[in-house]
Order: structure tokens, then C-alpha cells, then sequence
């Protein structure tokens, strides 16, 4: 849960594949499914889709956000980067290549700081993230801002929840 508005549900059929879905009130259904490996050492290489399919008139149907995923580290400091298109399936021509750059790193015991830049090449803009965590057993709450740079900086403040089954 995100913002209350960004509710997804994930579910870890094995160490390495997992599926989810969810809901962004009111717009946007959401399908997504992840498959990542250990490839030695701190370093894992995955791949991934998120599905987003428009619920009200005004939505212009399906995108499809493939990606590849790279992390190197630890769950207590890491570095991220993404890369892969989103494809706009009744715009076809329209389906920018997207990538991420992030990470993370503990800072006392049960708090995290994650930070996160999203852009795409030709395009206007960036999309920074930075997120604090708190977490406790099986439960993580999170606050941070989400930053639009599109010629003006505006900021959306975050506040999430996760638990763990």
C-alpha cells in the first residue's frame, strides 16, 4: 500500500519467481511478475512485467512495462538499476524506454533510506524517489516524497505499508 492509493498484493511462488496485482484507486488495474537469480557473489539479475490496464473511459487501454534488473549487494546496502520499455499497446509508436537507478542503506538498526531515479532517454523529465523505512519483524512503514521534474519540481509525499506473510 502506497499513498492508500497504490494497493498491490505479491505472492512468491519460489526464491526466485513471484506474481502480484493490485489497484490504483480508482484508474488502474495492475498485473505484474518478477523472476531474479543469484548470479555470485552480492550480485542478482532478473526480469520482470507490470501490466496496467485503464478502468474508466478516459484510460487509453493496456501498457506493459518490461524490464531487466540489476542489484549488487547486500538487503542492508545496495545499488539498482532497471532498463525496459513501456509499451503502450493502442500506441504502439508511443512506448518509451525507461530506466531506474536506486539503492539503499541501513542507517540504524530497523531503518532504511532508499532512494530512486526514474527517466527515459528523449524524454522530459525525471522521476526521483527517496523513501525512509522503518522496519520491525514482518511489517515495514515507509514516508518519503515522490519528485516530478518536468519543468517544474513538484513533490508528492509517500506513505506506505508492507507486511510479509
Amino acid at each position: 500500500n502506497i499513498s492508500i492509493l497504490y494497493n498491490t498484493v505479491d505472492a512468491g511462488l519460489s526464491d526466485n519467481f513471484s506474481i502480484g496485482g493490485g489497484l490504483v484507486v480508482p484508474f488502474l488495474f495492475v498485473l505484474r511478475s518478477k523472476v531474479a537469480y543469484k548470479l555470485g557473489g552480492n550480485f542478482h539479475l532478473g526480469a520482470g512485467i507490470n501490466n496496467f490496464l485503464g478502468t474508466t473511459v478516459d484510460s487509453e487501454g493496456i501498457v506493459s512495462h518490461l524490464f531487466a534488473i540489476g542489484t549488487f549487494g547486500s538487503p542492508q546496502q545496495y545499488i539498482n538499476i532497471t532498463a525496459g520499455t513501456a509499451h503502450q499497446w493502442a500506441f504502439p509508436e508511443e512506448s518509451p524506454f525507461i530506466t531506474t537507478l536506486g539503492g539503499g542503506i541501513s542507517f540504524a538498526p530497523n531503518w532504511k533510506v532508499y532512494a530512486d531515479v526514474g527517466f527515459a532517454p528523449g524524454e522530459e523529465g525525471i522521476i526521483p524517489t527517496i523513501l525512509v523505512s522503518w522496519f520491525k519483524r514482518k511489517n515495514r512503514l515507509e514516508f518519503g516524497v515522490l519528485g516530478i521534474a518536468d519543468g517544474f519540481i513538484s513533490a508528492i509525499p509517500l506513505i506506505g505499508y508492507a507486511h510479509r506473510f
